[in-house]
């Protein structure tokens, strides 16, 4: 099998529930590899403070519904990652990492968490 054809592009979509609505996510399988996880290694909740380092956690994610007041679609970028609370944040990257591995046995980390193995 060619790395192009393991490589490629696969969108899956999930629903995630915040604050009573749902919002659409989507997220690329294909980007889940080994650098993505070294990139966010040992990275604990509580140490994600910068919309740069929620944008490399979200670097899964492909697009969402999330729009504006005009209802103007929002773009997955760390400009818009800089405007959400980061509550919601946690919530899209939980249900994403959730979704990739849902029978996945998790080691027990920090008591709030790590996106490293969730």
């Amino acid at each position: 099998m060619k790395l192009s054809g393991i490589n490629k592009a696969s969108r899956t979509g999930i629903t995630v529930e915040w604050q009573g609505e749902q919002v659409q996510v989507w997220y690329d399988t294909s980007r889940y590899t080994t650098d993505f996880e070294d990139a966010v290694k040992g990275l604990q909740e509580e140490d994600v403070r910068s919309a740069e380092q929620w944008a490399t956690v979200l670097s899964l994610v492909v697009d969402w519904d999330v729009t504006d007041e005009a209802e103007n679609h929002l773009p997955v970028t760390v400009e818009t990652i800089a405007t959400l609370p980061v509550p919601f944040l946690m919530a899209v990257s939980k249900a994403v990492l959730g979704d990739l591995s849902p029978n996945a046995q998790r080691a027990t980390g920090s008591p709030r968490g790590s996106f490293a193995r969730r």
